[in-house]
């Protein structure tokens, strides 16, 4: 069954404005920034109102999956910050309700696990393709791969550079985290993927249908074992990645000219 069409030009049933709209959460009416840094990983707030002073400007977004708290960073008008939430359905939401609030430009800063060879803990990836194994993007007009074209990627990655390993290796978004096998990730790594996430081709995918700008930046939190033979996997590295790592993609974004 084909899940995309091209000569289907109807309105969703329900879209992003109206549920913005809607009595079942009804916000009042608004503009966020033009721009939106979402965060697919826990404690960003914490973290975020550690470092800076930030304000909230709502309370929570009214996406149809779920809710997060919207930030700013006090002096700083032209960016906001947020949850993504988790799955590509999820960060689907979060980005048709963004646009309907009339944001133009967003960063994805998420994790992956890394199975790539000398793929390590800590290593971050700005992804030039994503492998789509996600059933989103197919209702978009997407498959298998995509290419991921960020206008910042070139400038971040030398600024990242600086204190990290960074790569811009191709990943894998998956729909089933019980369903990475030492054959899938084998054949993952045969392509040319190096880590998996839930949410980068998705997001990436629905950026384009939209014409935003986008950026996806995505930080190895966990190295898989290559075969069954090595020690088990054991979810959450040992690694304080939050402040450093949000504060380096934060700055980079406000401070630029």
């Amino acid at each position: 069954m084909k899940w995309f069409f091209k000569e289907d030009e109807t309105e969703g049933v329900i879209t992003g404005q109206e549920h913005i709209r809607s009595a079942h959460k009804p916000v009042e009416k608004f503009d966020l920034p033009k721009n939106a840094m979402i965060f697919c990983l826990g404690k960003w707030d914490a973290v975020l109102q550690e470092i800076y002073k930030t304000n909230l400007i709502l309370e929570k977004l009214p996406r149809f999956c779920g809710t997060s708290p919207v930030f700013q960073i006090e002096g700083v008008k032209d960016w906001c910050f947020l949850h993504g939430g988790v799955g590509a359905p999820v960060i689907a939401d979060t980005v048709e309700t963004l646009r309907a609030f009339g944001v133009e430009k967003l960063v994805l800063v998420g994790l992956a696990g890394g199975f790539g060879e000398g793929t390590q803990i800590g290593d971050i990836i700005l992804p030039k393709k994503i492998l789509s194994e996600e059933g989103t993007s197919l209702h978009y007009g997407f498959k298998n791969w995509t290419s991921v074209h960020s206008a910042d990627a070139k400038a971040l990655q030398k600024c990242l550079m600086k204190k990290y390993n960074v790569s811009d290796a191709a990943t894998v978004t998956t729909d089933a985290v019980y369903r990475q096998t030492f054959f899938k990730e084998d054949l993952w790594r045969k392509l040319g993927c190096v880590g998996v996430d839930m949410e980068a081709s998705a997001f990436v995918n629905l950026c384009k249908y939209y014409g935003l700008d986008y950026t996806v930046v995505l930080r190895v939190s966990d190295k898989h074992p290559m075969s069954e033979k090595e020690k088990k996997w054991e979810f959450g590295a040992k690694m304080d990645y939050r402040r450093e790592f949000l504060s380096s993609i934060i700055d980079f974004y406000i401070k630029k000219k």
